[in-house]
């Protein structure tokens, strides 16, 4: 709550430029401010008018939360997986990933995993492409040129700003 008194009159400063929502809409401009972490939700609930939304947790595609205030739903993918990339991944943890992000396409939510680069690079390019061929739509990673490469095979341009089909 703290860092919402602080972060609110920096947004209303910002307000021209900055997506706006509400309880029954929004209206996009051009930056959408996504907070993350620890979340003041029940402030952020309140608010009449907001410049500001929140990334969800994976446990919160099972709740009636508005996607006006979490459009985003991330999780760490240790928490939820053990596969890193060697090998195969074991078909009921695959099946787990495409329920999730069957699940948070429904509810009109994208979908993040962070803490996802490995340490042989060789496991990178094939972790990346199942999360890829899943419909995951945020793909985080400190291995930047890397991702591009691999995006760029991929055949997807950069600043596209297009979302991919689920799959």
């Amino acid at each position: 709550d703290s860092t919402m008194a602080l972060l609110e009159p920096l947004l209303q400063r910002y307000k021209s430029m900055l997506s706006e929502f509400s309880g029954t809409g929004g209206k996009p401009r051009a930056v959408t401010v996504v907070l993350t972490g620890n979340r003041a939700m029940e402030r952020m609930k309140k608010l009449s008018r907001r410049y500001a939304t929140l990334d969800g947790r994976l446990q919160e595609l099972d709740t009636n939360e508005s996607r006006l205030l979490i459009p985003l739903v991330s999780g760490k993918w240790g928490d939820f997986f053990t596969w890193q990339g060697r090998g195969p991944m074991p078909a009921e943890e695959h099946a787990r990933l495409l329920d999730l992000v069957r699940k948070a396409h429904r509810s009109g939510r994208r979908i993040r995993f962070w803490d996802t680069d490995v340490a042989a690079s060789e496991d990178q390019a094939v972790f990346w492409s199942v999360l890829y061929k899943a419909g995951v739509d945020l793909i985080n990673t400190d291995k930047l040129e890397a991702l591009r490469a691999f995006l760029l095979q991929q055949g997807n341009q950069p600043s596209s700003g297009r979302r991919r089909p689920a799959a």
